[in-house]
């Protein structure tokens, strides 16, 4: 089942959104705020963009969108170069266990509390 999130301004596909890998985290590198259940999302960009592809975790609560759209806060300029506020990506989809093993490791202080939930196969 496909449906749609927002991203800035633009209205963005997301590709089987039934399936998203879960995880439990029992808090994160800024404290027991960050506790809960995440979902990993990758967004495929644009063929013009710098890179193919970004991963990133959301709330289950929260739309897929919502770990992209927060990079404008957290991240501006991958917000404005990678993403072009949301106009570089071209659909989002459930990561892959790579994808999230990849982010896993690139994100040390948040991977500590980490433990799998599901895994789509």
């Amino acid at each position: 089942m496909n449906a749609t999130t927002r991203v800035g301004t633009y209205e963005i596909e997301v590709r089987q959104s039934n399936y998203p890998t879960l995880w439990h985290f029992s808090s994160g590198e800024r404290g027991r705020k960050e506790a809960g259940i995440y979902a990993f999302w990758t967004a495929v960009l644009k063929p013009r963009a710098p890179r193919p592809k970004v991963s990133g975790r959301a709330l289950v609560t929260l739309p897929p969108g919502d770990r992209f759209d927060r990079i404008r806060r957290e991240a501006r300029a991958i917000w404005l170069e990678l993403l072009e506020r949301g106009r570089a990506i071209r659909y989002i989809r459930p990561a892959t266990e790579r994808e999230v093993q990849r982010w896993l490791a690139s994100h040390a202080g948040d991977a500590r509390f980490a433990r799998r939930i599901r895994v789509p196969r």
